[in-house]
């Protein structure tokens, strides 16, 4: 399982890996809820993706920031600037993740192409998580396959509100 990295280290990995999964389901529940047009132009689709990827995003940063002044007053700490890098980097990777194969892939395909990247990273970090608390493969693949029928009901869920 590896050497386990000290505790602020930890906070950072989990932050970012939080960040990544967070954006990656929104932008999934966004892509579910939204009709695909063919309509649409590869570059109007990237442009799209990319901002809803990069508001959702920036809509983190300003949260973030503002409930780390509530709680640490008018500076953000160093521990508080390195947990917001953290995020901010997973963070642009799904934004890149999710756009690139919008440029790469037809409008009619790309978003599949895209929400499949964006599914597989949940799944990877599912897996990993539950191999790194000691489950064995079977029990992993188990709770991968939780882990994705949650957020398949989650995005159920948002495409039957229609928004």
């Amino acid at each position: 399982m590896g050497e386990v990295a000290p505790e602020s280290d930890r906070e950072i990995i989990r932050e970012g890996t939080t960040m990544a999964l967070y954006i990656s389901l929104s932008l999934l529940a966004v892509i579910a809820a939204v009709p695909n047009t063919v309509r649409d132009t590869r570059l109007e689709v990237a442009i799209t993706m990319f901002l809803t990827a990069a508001g959702l995003l920036a809509a983190h940063v300003l949260a973030f920031t503002i409930s780390s002044r509530l709680v640490n007053g008018a500076s953000m700490a160093e521990e508080g600037r390195r947990l917001l890098t953290a995020q901010v980097v997973a963070g642009l990777i799904v934004v890149l993740l999710a756009t690139i194969p919008t440029l790469v892939f037809p409008p009619a395909y790309s978003t599949y192409v895209a929400s499949t990247l964006l599914v597989a990273l949940v799944a990877v970090v599912g897996f990993r998580a539950a191999r790194r608390s000691g489950a064995s493969l079977g029990r992993a693949l188990v709770y991968v396959a939780v882990v994705l029928a949650l957020a398949v009901a989650v995005l159920a869920l948002k495409s039957a509100t229609g928004h």
